[in-house]
């Protein structure tokens, strides 16, 4: 990803009206990983948007993201997304 070895994009989780962004940001870039280091809300708050599909797939704009693989850890989750471009 990004622009050389070990290297890394640092980002807010998307709110509901910058999911499409953050996707494309993904696509542009090249990422091949996401780390998120938030829950979607804590202590009652909204802290991110769910920018992954629960099952099956979902598109934001011309980005299709489909889950392929969930796996809950004991304190993490791992989620294998399969990210493609309609255009």
């Amino acid at each position: 990803g990004y622009r050389q070895k070990d290297s890394y994009i640092a980002s807010q989780g998307p709110l509901q009206h910058t999911i499409e962004d953050f996707w494309r940001m993904i696509w542009e870039w090249k990422s091949c990983s996401i780390v998120m280091l938030t829950e979607l809300e804590e202590r009652g708050q909204e802290k991110c948007a769910q920018y992954w599909p629960s099952e099956g797939s979902v598109s934001y704009g011309d980005i299709t993201i489909e889950i392929k693989k969930e796996e809950e850890c004991e304190s993490y989750t791992v989620r294998d997304l399969l990210v493609t471009n309609t255009r």
